[in-house]
């Protein structure tokens, strides 16, 4: 199963794919899906079982997201 992280900025949603490719945490940058709603138009895909570990490298290095989405949606 996969996730889908949004965030309220562009900036924040390229800082976060950064972060965690660092921590070799793979993601994969989408355009927000449109029932989500608008956002900053873009959110980070990645496997649900790093959900945790990337919640916790987002919250140390700053990184602020909108919300967690399960996929599918």
């Amino acid at each position: 199963m996969e996730i889908l992280f949004t965030f309220p900025h562009t900036r924040g949603a390229i800082r976060a794919e950064k972060v965690l490719l660092e921590h070799e945490i793979a993601v994969s940058m989408m355009p927000l899906p449109s029932q989500l709603g608008a956002g900053c138009g873009l959110s980070l895909r990645l496997n649900k079982d790093r959900e945790e570990e990337a919640r916790q490298i987002l919250q140390a290095a700053d990184v602020q997201w909108e919300d967690i989405y399960d996929l599918p949606l």
